[in-house]
């Protein structure tokens, strides 16, 4: 696995404990119905740093997460939680059928674990293309076969159809940031949508945000600042005012609803 040049040492040798862990716990859970194991999210795309980011995963199955299982994916998740006390509400994994992954616009199940929520069961739409798209296409295996073997291709256009749908779907999105890493979070993920609709690629967020301040100079500033607060203290100076962050957001959605995407 290749996290690129931030945070190697003794850092990133954690990180490939706590994969390793995880991985292995959930081969245990799950039996033969886990049928891959993919990492994926800033770790693959770039700028991972183990101070700031996600683990990102999904976990590919031939069927859906029964009862018993789920009780024993809640334990799990628990137990790493205190044993990796540092990645705590850092981890993210999607468990879902390979027909779900497939066809995510037929609202199969997906068990999901994310910051800020427990373990829940939810429904899968035609959005979550944007994210098995970048799985599938630049997912690193920890389990299993490549994912472009066991899942179903996505084409570019599907990726960037994707991404335009989720978001049409930000009305009043800009109005929910409280702090300065949620204005932050917004504006970097609002400038990696502009990006993909442009470009048909996935960047990470603060690759996405240098490359908007070059094309939205209008703009660079408060996306410069957006970049540094990702990395500051939750009370660092300088928060925009929450106008003008919901300028920007609004400003970019509608760029991204009107522009003509790759094909």
């Amino acid at each position: 696995m290749d996290g690129g040049d931030v945070g190697t040492g003794d850092a990133m040798d954690d990180v490939r404990a706590l994969l390793d862990a995880l991985t292995e716990r959930i081969r245990k859970v799950l039996g033969p119905k886990l049928l891959g194991v993919f990492l994926w999210g800033s770790y693959v795309v770039g700028d991972f740093d183990p101070r700031l980011s996600d683990l990102d995963l999904v976990a590919a199955l031939a069927a859906d997460i029964d009862e018993r299982e789920f009780a024993a994916l809640q334990q799990l998740h628990a137990s790493l939680a205190r044993e990796y006390a540092d990645w705590g509400g850092r981890i993210e994994v999607r468990y879902a059928a390979v027909a779900t992954l497939d066809r995510p616009h037929a609202g199969g199940e997906i068990v999901s674990i994310s910051p800020g929520e427990p373990l829940n069961r939810r429904r899968s739409d035609a959005r979550w293309v944007v994210d098995w798209y970048v799985v599938r296409e630049r997912g690193t295996t920890l389990f299993g076969p490549p994912p472009a073997v066991l899942l179903a291709p996505i084409t570019p256009a599907q990726f960037v159809a994707a991404v335009r749908a989720n978001v049409a779907s930000w009305t009043g999105w800009s109005d929910t940031a409280r702090g300065h890493r949620a204005q932050a979070y917004m504006i970097l993920l609002a400038c990696r949508a502009l990006r993909a609709t442009l470009h048909g690629d996935q960047l990470s967020k603060p690759a996405a945000g240098r490359w908007a301040q070059r094309a939205l100079p209008e703009w660079a500033d408060l996306i410069g600042r957006a970049l540094a607060w990702r990395e500051g203290p939750e009370d660092a100076p300088g928060a925009p005012p929450g106008d003008e962050t919901r300028r920007l957001i609004h400003d970019l959605r509608d760029r991204i609803l009107a522009a003509r995407p790759v094909q």
